[in-house]
């Protein structure tokens, strides 16, 4: 088995941390890269609260791509940054998951015609939870049983995005029925 190369943009998030301490404990992944605009210059294994990685937070999406040749990028950043670093990796050759949400529909066919002319692959997802992912597919099927519904979320005061990805895509598949 090969070993991935990964890089992690918004390394300095809650999300990012979590991913670094996850990805860390896999043995067929390398984490090469840790790319945010905050605690530049600071190891990404102790941002996460574990060991010392030896890899320092950056700002410089574009180096790390050239030097590091990672085979995917974890972007969990805002839909600003992300509308810039997306279409930067796709067109380096380089898979995209990413969890960062509000993208319009312009976006989401940019970054599919990127992915496709360079013949790699993203994939979005709204929320990576397995109870949020059931939860939005439970409401799609009852959708389909009900003449209205409503949507109401709570999140801790450090969310950025209101509404969030989650509720907009749950929105999204109840509107489908």
């Amino acid at each position: 088995m090969s070993n991935l190369r990964v890089v992690v943009i918004g390394a300095s998030g809650k999300m990012g941390r979590a991913i670094i301490q996850g990805l860390s404990k896999e043995a067929d992944i390398t984490i090469v890269g840790g790319i945010d605009v905050h605690n530049l210059g600071e190891d990404i294994g102790k941002l996460a609260g574990i060991l010392p990685l030896g890899i320092l937070v950056t700002n410089q999406l574009e180096q790390v791509l050239l030097k590091e040749k990672p085979n995917a990028v974890i972007d969990f950043t805002h839909r600003l940054a992300a509308q810039k670093n997306i279409p930067l990796v796709l067109k380096n050759g380089i898979s995209v998951v990413a969890g960062t949400t509000g993208f319009d529909e312009t976006d989401l066919n940019k970054f599919e015609q990127l992915a496709l002319e360079n013949k790699t692959s993203i994939f979005l997802a709204p929320n990576f939870s397995l109870g949020a992912v059931l939860m939005m597919k439970f409401a799609q099927i009852a959708s389909k049983y009900y003449q209205q519904s409503e949507i109401i979320e709570y999140h801790n005061d450090q969310k950025v995005d209101s509404p969030s990805g989650t509720a907009l895509a749950t929105s999204k598949k109840i509107a489908v029925n």
